[in-house]
């Protein structure tokens, strides 16, 4: 695990509150979390001088299995929902803090998601899958 990721989890009390920057738990913290990349996707930090891009300004924390391979989905399929999730990440990220609102604000994204894409597969793989419906606020 990365300095930046040990960090990342302590400012935001993700290992006390049990769920990450888009409202998805976990079980360890070292085996289920990672980081991703919201301003400078990985592909052009190098271009642009950040090395990996792994910078405290840059990364969110994600569930490795859930939340963080849903996003890069939504993101190829519907870019508005994708940006709109990261800009509550990134609201987040501001605050300093993990903003019940802001997860609020992002299942709601997530639901007219699924809503409108359950059902729907690409490459002989379910979009939506059910382990992607099962965050927080549906437990």
């Amino acid at each position: 695990m990365r300095k930046i990721h040990r960090e990342m989890i302590r400012k935001y009390k993700i290992d006390k509150l049990g769920f990450d920057f888009m409202g998805y738990s976990f079980e360890s913290i070292s085996a289920e979390l990672d980081l991703h990349h919201l301003l400078v996707p990985k592909c052009e930090c190098s271009k642009l001088g950040y090395g990996k891009g792994f910078k405290k300004w840059n990364v969110a924390v994600l569930n490795r299995s859930t939340s963080h391979p849903y996003l890069h989905i939504i993101g190829v399929i519907d870019p508005d929902r994708f940006d709109a999730i990261t800009s509550e990440m990134i609201d987040m990220k501001v605050k300093g803090f993990l903003d019940i609102q802001n997860i609020l604000y992002i299942d709601s994204i997530l639901n007219s998601f699924e809503k409108e894409h359950c059902g729907r597969w690409e490459n002989g793989v379910p979009v939506v899958k059910e382990k992607y419906t099962r965050r927080i606020l549906h437990k």
